[in-house]
């Protein structure tokens, strides 16, 4: 069983679209897609650091979806 990167199946099927509406289509998602990872990791990284830097705010969990369901 060969394994297929679903990167290059995009970028394939992408470049095979006559249409320029399809195009744009295609880049807009890709610019949402890449948002929303550069959020995720941004965020991840900023709970990382702030575990590392600042480990009371941590040991005081008071705070996000904690404090909101308690």
């Amino acid at each position: 069983m060969k394994l297929m990167n679903p990167f290059i199946l995009i970028y394939n099927n992408w470049m095979a679209k006559p249409s320029y509406l399809d195009k744009a289509v295609s880049l807009l998602f890709g610019l949402w897609a890449a948002t929303l990872i550069t959020l995720a990791v941004s965020g991840i990284g900023f709970l990382i650091t702030e575990m590392i830097m600042n480990p009371s705010t941590i040991d005081n969990i008071s705070w996000g979806l904690i404090d909101y369901i308690g």
